[in-house]
């Protein structure tokens, strides 16, 4: 997969929270794809209000697509 080592994404920051915290029990998992560039806590996936898992569990990001979380982004930068 195209996801950073643990100790890889500790200075990225959540594009939801823009958080850099990796702490799981408050923000949930923090998943990096370099791919992308793109970080996210999975706490702040689940609680994004316009975005749902259209995909497979391994597919983009929990079954989060990689262009839905784009969009959702987007539309929140803009609230």
């Amino acid at each position: 997969m195209n996801e950073s080592k643990p100790g890889d994404s500790q200075n990225l920051a959540c594009v939801f929270c823009r958080k850099n915290d990796d702490c799981p029990n408050k923000y949930g998992e923090k998943k990096t794809k370099e791919k992308w560039n793109l970080t996210v806590h999975y706490y702040c996936l689940l609680m994004s209000s316009g975005i749902w898992q259209r995909g497979k569990e391994e597919e983009g990001v929990y079954g989060f697509l990689i262009e839905d979380i784009r969009k959702e982004v987007n539309r929140a930068s803009k609230l």
